[in-house]
């Protein structure tokens, strides 16, 4: 799954990513997920294994056969299933970090962070700050 990050926030609280470190956290958040994808379709079972093997026959053990091999795999054998669960996990994801985002909301207001600083933080103005984080300190 390609991830994308939005590339302003950082920046605007004096944490600058380089492009290289965006790439390499969209890399590692990608391979998380198509992970997730894989556990929740029971991948990695001998015959999951045989068929990437059969693909890339220089690989021979799961070690070898790559994440991106299991879910190529997988998007052609089970594509509807395949696709329910990114669609799930993403959207488990997307709860998660919002929760994780109040919370750091909440305590950047509770230290002294205005609406705007907050809407600098995560890329919007202060009325989107307002609307997504209403009733802050």
């Amino acid at each position: 799954m390609e991830t994308g990050v939005v590339k302003g926030g950082l920046a605007r609280v004096g944490l600058p990513l380089t492009d290289e470190q965006r790439r390499q956290m969209n890399e590692r958040a990608g391979d998380l997920i198509d992970r997730a994808v894989l556990h929740a379709l029971g991948v990695g079972s001998p015959d999951w294994l045989a068929k990437a093997q059969a693909q890339r026959p220089e690989k021979t053990t799961m070690a070898e056969v790559s994440i991106s091999d299991l879910l190529r795999e997988a998007r052609r054998r089970r594509p509807k299933e395949t696709a329910l669960a990114e669609v799930a996990i993403s959207e488990y994801l997307l709860a998660w970090l919002g929760q994780i985002s109040a919370g750091a909301a909440q305590t950047a207001a509770e230290s002294g962070a205005s609406y705007v600083e907050l809407g600098a933080a995560a890329g919007m103005t202060r009325q989107g700050a307002k609307r997504r984080w209403p009733g802050l300190p």
